[in-house]
């Protein structure tokens, strides 16, 4: 069996190779909103020999996903108002990343409606766990967290320097529509605070056509795809 999914109640975290879903009570699994967005950008293809899902980029860098996940819980932390020091063997590079974030946040965010937050979207057929939910300057918005080693460094998928890559509003975008099918209030904008030790750019933008993206035919071809795909792998069926 998978690991269970909290604050998704009958759901749990089925792999299918490099593929992550939520299998769930329905006939077709939930594309976690990081596998949907691999597809898309065409870092995770189908083997169909092999039945399963293989990503095309490199292996995660153990140390930046250490730095990534303490920044986040310390941030998540601050959004809340509690402690966000650091635990007992956290880099020590995700404080000053996580104070960074969480001067932005006392600057423009309002009180937190959610913090890591496991959600889903049957309509859409994903889910996901969104950073925060919170008015930012009086409007209601989904905010994500990005870490960086520099701000201006292109990331490992683009030579882009630009501080927010398209995935991370499409990402927030996916949290928006989950968000809405499951409070009725539909967030206006998408922020991505985009953090590195030394500062923290925070990227607007409006909710809606980003929304529409992220709602539309292509992305639903490829979600519909992927999950006739998973529920049909030897290894989603072992999860069943």
């Amino acid at each position: 069996m998978g690991t269970a999914v909290d604050g998704l109640p009958g759901h749990e975290m089925a792999h299918v190779g490099d593929a992550r879903f939520y299998h769930g009570p329905g006939p077709l699994p939930l594309v976690t909103v990081r596998t949907l967005l691999d597809a898309l950008a065409g870092r995770l293809s189908y083997d169909a020999a092999r039945r399963t899902f293989v990503s095309r980029r490199r292996g995660p860098d153990a140390q930046r996903a250490a730095v990534g996940n303490a920044a986040h819980r310390m941030a998540a932390c601050a959004a809340l108002g509690r402690d966000a020091a650091p635990l007992a063997g956290e880099p020590p590079e995700a404080a000053a990343m996580a104070r960074n974030i969480a001067r932005e946040l006392r600057s423009s965010a309002g009180r937190a409606l959610a913090t890591e937050r496991n959600m889903a979207s049957e309509r859409l057929g994903i889910g996901g766990t969104v950073d925060l939910v919170a008015e930012w300057r009086g409007r209601l918005a989904v905010i994500e967290h990005k870490t960086r080693r520099s701000i201006g460094e292109p990331t490992r998928h683009t030579r882009d320097p630009w501080p927010a890559r398209r995935d991370d509003l499409l990402q927030a975008a996916a949290y928006a529509h989950m968000w809405s099918g499951a409070a009725g209030a539909t967030p206006e904008a998408l922020v991505v605070l985009v953090a590195d030790s030394g500062s923290c750019v925070p990227v607007v933008r409006e909710a809606a056509p980003w929304m529409r993206e992220i709602a539309g035919e292509r992305v639903a071809r490829t979600v519909a795809s992927m999950r006739e795909l998973a529920a049909a792998s030897p290894a989603y069926q072992s999860c069943a």
